[in-house]
């Protein structure tokens, strides 16, 4: 391949291709209790609080892929995935672990929950408020995503997409908790398209990754805007804020 050569590809539909990635330390006591098998309890230094009871017939009778369907359902995690084929698996003592398709895109988790290291990721480039959803309100059944791209070098679209995207992450964030925290966003840039000016804007939009409620929250320590052939790389890194952490 020729150096400067390669031209990522949008995916079919010409919708962005856009990758979120949350990578979460510190984890709450609260947060990190819900990923620990129930077969666990006795070994747990505090009280088992996790949505999935020992005497719950499925728990009992259940396997590690019905476990972490369950608890993916409690937590919230499958409705922020609608439409999506999703496999969930809780480990023995603890761990989570989920992977999601829905058409052409993904969506991945990963829960270490032990406290002395705790950690979980979530990854996934699903539309975030990219197209408006069919009149219907139906999924389709090719599992694709059908809807009007708004256009990310329109104000709507750049509002859609950056309230979308403020919404997953505070979703995210309500279910782990977690102390620090690093944001990573990908999203297409066709050079060939845009102005400078609509690049601008959508740089602009992307900024905005925590909504203001979450910002009182955490404080941003880093922050990197890079511009690479075919991509724009937003990177922030946060940290809770001293009050909040004296408040816990």
């Amino acid at each position: 391949v020729v150096p400067g050569s390669f031209r990522p590809r949008s995916p079919a539909g010409g919708r962005p291709d856009q990758t979120l990635e949350i990578l979460m330390t510190q984890l709450s006591t609260n947060a990190c209790r819900k990923f620990y098998h129930p077969s666990s309890t006795p070994d747990l230094p505090v009280p088992y609080t996790s949505p999935l009871c020992p005497s719950d017939p499925l728990v009992v009778d259940g396997d590690a892929h019905a476990l972490g369907s369950r608890l993916s359902d409690d937590l919230g995690l499958t409705a922020i995935l609608p439409g999506a084929t999703i496999d969930s698996f809780l480990f023995a003592p603890c761990g989570f672990s989920q992977n999601a398709v829905r058409g052409d895109r993904y969506a991945t988790v990963h829960v270490t929950p032990e406290e002395a290291y705790s950690y979980a990721s979530f990854e996934c480039n699903f539309d975030f408020g990219g197209a408006s959803p069919s009149s219907s309100g139906q999924t389709p059944a090719n599992g694709g995503e059908e809807g009007v791209a708004a256009g990310l070098d329109t104000a709507e679209g750049i509002k859609r997409s950056t309230e979308s995207l403020q919404e997953l992450v505070e979703k995210v964030l309500r279910i782990f908790e977690p102390a620090k925290l690093t944001l990573t966003l990908f999203v297409s840039d066709d050079e060939d398209d845009a102005t400078a000016g609509d690049r601008a804007k959508v740089h602009e939009g992307m900024r905005q990754l925590l909504n203001p409620e979450l910002l009182e929250k955490y404080e941003r320590v880093d922050r990197i805007l890079y511009e690479f052939e075919g991509y724009v790389l937003v990177y922030a890194v946060f940290q809770q804020r001293q009050q909040q952490v004296v408040a816990q």
